[in-house]
Parts: structure tokens; C-alpha cells; sequence
């Protein structure tokens, strides 16, 4: 029986979004074998982007398996929950090589079919905490309010604050 040439080539699923409260979410991609192979084809992938491998997600095993057959395999990268205030990141993964399979199984020689991105979306927002660490004054002269701004969670870029105050007094005779 003679093998068929067949071409490897990959397409992204979804998105994800960081994983909070316990939930988690996944980016996928597919490798698609066309025609099938009669043998199992071992394929290597490279990632990049902006996300971070162990930190943004589970860090892969830099393979997937077309089982015999079959014209398609699935890689999904578990979402991690960061905790950092980053924006979105992307999630670029590209095909390599073939590493083991049938004679004639390669990868697409069309450039754009070996690599795919997805955006992992940033869920986390800067919560400010105000505290009043001084908030009295006295009758004679000037007197000014401290008061303290805490930015919970850790941010990767500037955070700017807006805020205004309304200045009232009140006055309490005693007689």
C-alpha cells in the first residue's frame, strides 16, 4: 500500500480570558492532517507573543498527536490567573515540524497556515482604597487633611486617579 502525501497545517479556536473565582478557560488550536495518515503523526510547536508560558498559561508540552486516522488534534492552553492589572496579551503558537509519522506527511510550505494567534483577555481592574489619616483642623489658622490612596493589586503600567473633594465645615456652639 503506498502513502499519500499529506499536508499539515493549524487554525486557532478562541480567545480566553484569565481564569477568577475557581473557573477556568482555555485557548484552542487545531492541527489539521489532510488526507489522514495511517500512522500517528507527532507534530512540534513553538509559542510566543506577549503572554508569558507558566504565568499567563500552563506551560504546554510543545507537541500534539494526529492519531492514525484521524485528520485533526486539538492543543488547548489552560488560562492562568495572573493577579496583575496588564491589559490583553496574545498567544502565538506556530508549527515546526513534523517529528515522527509516515513518509510523506510535511508541514504546509504556505507560511501563513503554520502560525495563529489568540488574545488571552485581561479580567483584572485597580481598586483604590481611601483611607482619612488626618481629617481634623483647628479654628486658628490653616489647617490641612491627610488623607492616604492604596492601589490594590499589582498594576504593570501607570494608574492615574481622578478625584474632587467638597470642602464643608460645620459648626457645633456651645454656650
Amino acid at each position: 500500500m503506498t502513502q499519500c502525501s499529506a499536508v499539515v497545517t493549524l487554525s486557532a479556536n478562541d480567545n480566553g480570558a484569565e481564569a477568577n473565582g475557581g473557573s477556568t478557560d482555555s485557548v484552542g488550536f487545531t492541527v489539521s492532517l489532510s488526507p489522514s495518515s495511517s500512522q500517528d503523526t507527532v507534530i512540534s510547536y513553538s509559542l510566543g507573543g506577549s503572554a508569558t508560558s507558566g504565568t499567563d498559561f500552563v506551560t504546554p508540552t510543545g507537541s500534539v498527536t494526529v492519531v492514525a486516522g484521524d485528520t485533526s488534534a486539538t492543543i488547548e492552553l489552560t488560562v492562568l490567573e495572573d493577579g496583575l492589572i496588564e491589559g490583553s496579551e496574545t498567544l502565538t503558537l506556530t508549527l515546526t515540524a513534523v517529528t515522527s509519522g509516515a513518509p510523506g506527511v510535511t508541514l504546509s510550505t504556505t507560511t501563513s497556515d503554520l502560525t495563529r494567534s489568540s488574545t488571552i483577555t485581561d479580567d483584572d481592574f485597580a481598586v483604590v482604597s481611601v483611607t482619612n489619616d488626618d481629617l481634623t483642623a483647628s479654628e486658628n489658622g490653616t489647617d490641612t487633611a491627610a488623607m492616604s490612596f492604596v492601589l490594590l493589586g499589582q498594576p504593570t503600567q501607570d494608574v492615574q486617579l481622578a478625584f474632587a473633594g467638597d470642602a464643608q465645615c460645620s459648626v457645633s456652639p456651645q454656650r
